[in-house]
């Protein structure tokens, strides 16, 4: 028996048609993820600004006969599972700010206030820790990290958390204050100083003691490091503090819940006093009284009046 071999016919596919079919699908998944993506990301972002709207009226209804806002939302603000809120600090104790992020996207970020309404980006002020509603993005605004903390001489404000270093007029002492974080189980500080400079462990004593050593990392101190209390948002110390010309010490501060310390610190950085940045003294002047027996002496600088009164 012969066989004819113009009569086999061939079936399936060669190997440049399946790579072809490959192709095509390819193309169709990737169209089909990025409209999908981009419908997410829409429906996300109208979420975040659904919510500061509420978020925005329930606090004005709240407070409708006080005019004054607080530091904490009212109690009927909820909010989804990927949705953080925060109010921040402003300088008006009747206005407010509140940021609106999205845990999954850093670029989805909005704010509502009484003079801007819902507008995109975040509000001006530090976020206050205390007040969060919901899961709050810390990368929210396109950065990986928060926004450089102030330098500045006698308060340093740092770059959230409402953490704050200040100085006594006679630069012996300072005052780190911070908001409460509800679920921290304990904080963590640590100063150094200058940027170059191996992070020093700070314990909970106030005063000069209650220092630990100095570490190139952050490995090996568990016995020592985020021993401050949760009950404790302030402390005075006497020591590590920036006093000759050009200094600027930094401190930072992080909560833990358990024995987990958070991932994100909040600095600040003071700078010593020097010539150059000292307040300037736009007035001066010296008093007698009536009887010619004492003398007050007053001074005004941008920073406000002291005055001292003596024989």
């Amino acid at each position: 028996m012969t066989y004819n071999s113009k009569n086999i016919t061939r079936t399936g596919f060669t190997i440049v048609e399946l790579l072809v079919v490959i192709v095509v699908i390819g193309i169709l998944a990737a169209v089909i993820t990025v409209a999908y993506n981009g419908v997410t990301k829409n429906a996300s972002v109208a979420l975040v600004k659904d919510s500061v709207k509420k978020a925005h009226s329930l606090l004005m209804a709240a407070n409708v006969e006080t005019e004054t806002y607080g530091s904490t939302f009212p109690s009927t603000v909820k909010v989804s599972n990927d949705i953080g809120l925060a109010l921040t600090t402003v300088t008006d104790p009747k206005t407010f700010c509140i940021n609106a992020t999205h845990i999954k996207y850093n670029d989805i970020a909005w704010h509502s206030s009484p003079q801007d309404g819902v507008k995109e980006g975040l509000c001006t002020g530090s976020v206050i820790t205390g007040s969060i509603v919901g899961t709050y993005n810390t990368n929210a605004g396109g950065s990986s990290t928060p926004s450089a903390p102030t330098t500045s001489i006698g308060t340093a404000v740092g770059d959230g958390g409402g953490f704050t270093v200040t100085t006594n007029e006679n630069w012996k002492s300072i005052v780190l204050k911070w908001d409460a974080v509800p679920s921290a189980s304990k904080y963590e500080i640590q100063t150094r100083t200058s940027s170059t400079d191996t992070w020093m462990i700070r314990r909970i004593s106030n005063g000069e003691d209650g220092w630990g050593t100095q570490f190139a990392s952050t490995a090996g101190y568990e016995g020592i490091s985020g021993q401050i209390p949760s009950s404790t948002t302030s402390l005075t110390w006497t020591g590590q503090i920036p006093n000759a010309a050009g200094q600027t010490y930094e401190y930072r501060i992080r909560p833990y819940t358990g024995s987990t310390p958070s991932g994100a610190w909040f600095t600040a950085l003071l700078s010593a006093p020097s010539n150059t940045n000292l307040p300037a003294v736009t007035s001066f002047t010296a008093t007698p009284n009536a009887n010619w027996n004492n003398l007050t002496l007053a001074l005004v600088s941008k920073y406000g009046c002291s005055s001292r009164t003596g024989i």
